[in-house]
């Protein structure tokens, strides 16, 4: 077993100071069990917003099949994700998300280029079995132009056999 606590990386574009972050409590992995855990997962938003955080998770675990990883594909057996906080906020200069892919492309404009040698890289199909969403909370804050939450208990999803199930969806106006 494996595992990793309390990390957090910082993205600046170079535009003042005022970019995001991504934190990590814990990832603790048993590669022997084909399991992984992730803890404490957020997003920070840009220097702004009112909100601390842009997107959170409090765990996500993931089982896969090494037998399917030996042989090239990634087969995840389940993904649970519990504890989603996603809070969208606009203020009147921009979108949080907006703001936080405008540096993250400008991260990606600074990356040296790779070789023309190079052959790109193809990444290994990914099958999930089944999925698990616990715990959804969705705050949209539209500064001036009102704001609203969405509340979901649970997705579950078995793609394998077709199947989506949603229980408890609230839709509120703070």
């Amino acid at each position: 077993a494996a595992s990793v606590k309390d990390t957090r990386v910082s993205f600046d574009a170079g535009v003042g100071g005022d970019g995001f972050a991504v934190q990590v409590a814990a990832v603790k992995s048993a590669p022997t069990a084909g399991t992984a855990t992730v803890q404490g997962l957020v997003l920070t938003n840009p220097v702004g917003f009112r909100q601390s955080q842009a997107f959170a998770v409090d765990k996500l675990t993931v089982d896969f099949d090494w037998n399917a990883l030996l042989a090239g594909n990634l087969m995840l057996k389940t993904v649970t994700v519990d504890g989603v906080r996603v809070n969208v906020e606009n203020t009147k200069d921009a979108l949080n998300f907006n703001q936080i892919l405008s540096h993250v492309n400008a991260l990606m404009a600074n990356l040296p280029a790779s070789p023309k040698s190079a052959k790109p890289q193809s990444a290994p199909p990914i099958t999930v079995l089944a999925a698990a969403v616990k715990d959804v909370q969705i705050n949209v804050d539209g500064g001036t132009g009102g704001s609203f939450a969405v509340q979901v208990a649970a997705v579950t999803s078995a793609p394998s056999r077709g199947t989506a199930t949603v229980r408890s969806i609230t839709v509120t106006n703070p």
